[in-house]
């Protein structure tokens, strides 16, 4: 990181020296249009224009810290860049006023704001010391005249804090990059995988559906949900549009994936109002999303995010609905006897903040929870956590999960493999292709209990597609029930279940059983050697 600052010294020094010498005066008139143009650019959100406008200003006179401080803010507000606002920011802060004037163009000083922006740019770069240092300064600055202000800075102050002390302490893993049949040069995140990870689902900003003209104002490609297959030696092939039946000239976006990767649960923003729907896989093809009729989940409010227990029992989704405990909160449902889901219960203090929590994934294991918050001990943006289910809505303190899997910037849309050692989420890196990318962590230490994953073959002896009301249930003696509809193309069927269980199989077509068998799964059971007990296992149906 150090080496990677003393380079962009180099360049900016470079690139002043360039344009000292040879760039001309900008007059007055057209340093007014310059400056005000770029202000409205500001409030519009078009930062990467402004810092265009601004840049030419910055050549006709580099000594102005006004002109210094509008770059650091910019360059802020841009992911991929805003380790550039440092030095801009470290010259905006040598001139300050109380008064500042910030749409008037003969305006010099910078604002006082100028060394809260500075300490987060700081921060971003890893900074830690300096960048709690100048949020001091700006606090001691304002006094209590603003005390939502005073909270926002001290809430960056922890930040700070949280992330000297996680990445002086970094936990053992490898994070890898998914390459080039994953990530683009657009941003790509919200990976989704099945418990065996034959398929991995996700959302992109490449072109997709609505092809070169399907853009928003500030020219991103709308949403567009993708999909990869697993090949050999657990590389993944190149992603493909998943279905025109679900990607459309609007957003769609992945938030949930059933175990068995046949029903995929997506967003779209519906003008505003966001809200999950539901895409079944019938045979090999995604059947158009309908949305969850269920209106305790969807509702006028923003539901952005969801995930569905193995079991297909629980429901867990995000909402920044009314009630809630600040921003968006976790909420979970459960399925009733007649299939319906119950009302929503919050996860609670345990879980959710004062601030945004997102992006809910239950593991198999059915009890270990990953999440993405900007609360808690959080090192800034959204860092991933884990807590454990102690009984039905009891959590454990949520746990970070420790540098480097979390950064300064957002982590977010963790999903496990089933046996642990493998995560995939979307992280911003400077290595990384485009503005996020999704990345693969291995970890020498599983976060989860013990899970098999039992992957079966329903075929007929004709080689004809099975009945359409094929059904795979196993019981545990505990009474747990998994119950799975075989894919009507391939006969392939996923189940999550525990260790140290002995279950009954049972399997139904037109309504008659044709199949059962009980088994015992010993503790050293894990997705590897069941899977291959299970993966050639043929049931043949007249």
């Amino acid at each position: 990181m150090k080496q990677f600052l003393r380079a962009l010294f180099i360049f900016h020094f470079s690139f002043f020296i360039f344009h000292s010498v040879f760039s001309q005066p900008i007059s007055k008139g057209k340093f007014r249009q310059l400056f005000t143009q770029g202000n409205l650019m500001m409030l519009d959100n078009f930062h990467d224009t402004a810092v265009k406008t601004f840049l030419k200003l910055y050549t006709a006179d580099p000594s102005n810290a006004n002109v210094n401080y509008k770059i650091g803010v910019c360059y802020l507000h841009l992911p991929a860049e805003r380790l550039k606002a440092i030095p801009y920011l470290e010259n905006a802060i040598k001139q300050t006023t109380g008064n500042y004037l910030e749409d008037e163009p003969n305006e010099k000083n910078a604002p006082e704001e100028a060394l809260y922006y500075l300490g987060q740019a700081y921060h971003y770069g890893y900074r830690f010391d300096e960048a709690m240092e100048q949020f001091k300064k700006y606090r001691e600055i304002i006094g209590k005249w603003n005390m939502n202000l005073v909270k926002e800075i001290d809430r960056w102050t922890e930040s700070s804090k949280n992330a000297k002390e996680l990445t002086a302490k970094p936990v053992e893993c490898t994070i890898t990059n998914l390459g080039d049949s994953v990530n683009c040069g657009f941003a790509d995140y919200s990976p989704v995988i099945a418990a065996d990870e034959s398929m991995l689902a996700f959302t992109s900003r490449r072109e997709g559906t609505g092809g070169q003209t399907n853009k928003t104002i500030h020219d991103d490609f709308f949403e567009d949900i993708f999909v990869c297959r697993q090949g050999e030696y657990g590389t993944w092939k190149k992603a493909k549009g998943i279905s025109k039946t679900i990607n459309t000239d609007g957003n769609e976006a992945t938030i949930g994936l059933s175990a068995d990767g046949q029903q995929l649960y997506v967003y779209r923003d519906d003008a505003g109002d966001g809200n999950i729907y539901i895409s079944k896989l019938d045979g090999n093809y995604w059947d158009a999303p309908y949305k969850m009729e269920a209106s305790n989940v969807n509702s006028k409010s923003w539901e952005p995010s969801a995930c569905i227990s193995a079991d297909g029992n629980t429901l867990y989704f995000v909402s920044n609905r009314a009630g809630g405990l600040g921003g968006r909160d976790i909420y979970q449902c459960h399925r009733q006897p007649n299939r319906a889901w119950s009302e929503p219960e919050n996860l609670g203090p345990a879980i959710n903040t004062p601030y945004d929590e997102d992006a809910p994934f239950v593991h198999p294991d059915g009890i270990t929870f990953f999440f993405s918050s900007t609360g808690h001990t959080s090192m800034g943006g959204f860092d991933v956590f884990y807590s454990t289910k102690v009984a039905n809505n009891v959590w454990a303190a949520p746990i970070n999960m420790g540098y480097p899997i979390n950064t300064t910037d957002d982590d977010i849309y963790f999903v496990t493999s089933s046996d642990g050692r493998r995560a995939y989420y979307s992280s911003f890196r400077p290595e990384g292709k485009g503005e996020k990318d999704i990345y693969m962590v291995s970890l020498p230490k599983a976060f989860v209990q013990s899970v098999a994953i039992l992957v079966g073959y329903l075929k007929n002896r004709d080689g004809s597609p099975i009945p359409k009301n094929s059904l795979v249930t196993t019981k545990g003696k505990d009474g747990q029930v998994f119950t799975s509809k075989p894919n009507e193309a391939t006969g392939k069927f996923i189940q999550s279940l525990l260790p140290m269980k002995r279950y009954e199989i049972t399997i139904e077509t037109n309504n008659n059983k044709i199949y059962s068998d009980t088994f015992f799964l010993p503790q050293d059971s894990s997705y590897q050697n069941l899977g291959r007990s299970f993966f050639q296992k043929t049931i043949m149906t007249d």
